[in-house]
């Protein structure tokens, strides 16, 4: 019953997005989901989640678009032997993507419209392996003076990170 109704008010909010959207040369986009990794990556990196933003202008009259996307996406290092190696017990890598793409195809008042898309994108990785710690919080508490108190987390043993087109 709840999956039902989620799924409703999800198709719901989309169509009306949708035609309102339609109406104006803006649209936003939002999205959220869980990236795969593909390839040799995939033997080092399980998934975790994925979101990101966008806004497209495509003026209705003309049949070409320019759209400029931010994304990010988390994975979690699954590989044993590189934590191993390293004397870690855990890691995380990420990546950030923004690109601008532009778009051209039929026209917009067709009710099927068939585009085609040409862009590219600045993108960042970063991977770093960690282990737990235990640090120092301190704060100043104007009747006791400094408070300090220890800190769990986690601390980064080694990192890697680049930028790439």
């Amino acid at each position: 019953m709840r999956r039902s109704l989620l799924a409703t008010i999800t198709l719901t909010t989309l169509l009306a997005g949708t035609a309102a959207a339609q109406k104006s040369d803006w649209t936003g986009q939002i999205a959220f989901g869980f990236p795969v990794a593909v390839g040799t990556t995939a033997d080092y990196v399980g998934t975790k989640y994925s979101w990101g933003f966008g806004a497209v202008y495509s003026p209705q009259a003309q049949p070409w678009g320019v759209r400029l996307e931010v994304n990010n996406s988390r994975f979690s290092i699954t590989d044993e032997e590189i934590l191993d190696f390293l004397g870690a017990e855990d890691g995380h890598a990420r990546t950030w993507d923004i690109g601008l793409t532009f778009e051209a195809g039929s026209p917009k008042s067709n009710p099927v419209r068939v585009y085609g898309l040409l862009g590219g994108a600045m993108v960042n990785r970063y991977a770093a392996v960690t282990e737990p710690a235990v640090g120092t919080g301190c704060y100043w508490d104007p009747w006791w003076g400094y408070i300090c108190y220890p800190v769990a987390g986690d601390a980064i043993i080694a990192d890697a990170s680049d930028w790439n087109f």
